[in-house]
């Protein structure tokens, strides 16, 4: 993913975050802050297995799909 688009991700992100926090909790906007933190795959899980594992299959699909292969 380029530099620019992954900026576009973050901003669209903390965004919606922030209106997540506005309107459950209730908070005013002018107060809410908020920080991006990425923790690569293999340091976190989903249902206590490695996120790198369980996801290796869909992200060598994607790979595959990026690449032209596997299309119909």
């Amino acid at each position: 993913m380029s530099e620019h688009k992954e900026l576009a991700v973050v901003v669209g992100a903390t965004g919606a975050f922030g209106d997540l926090l506005v309107e459950v909790l209730g908070v005013r906007r002018e107060l809410v802050r908020g920080r991006c933190h990425r923790v690569p795959p293999e340091a976190w899980s989903i249902g206590s297995v490695p996120a790198s594992v369980l996801r290796a299959e869909e992200v060598a699909a994607c790979a595959r799909a990026a690449a032209g292969e596997g299309a119909a």
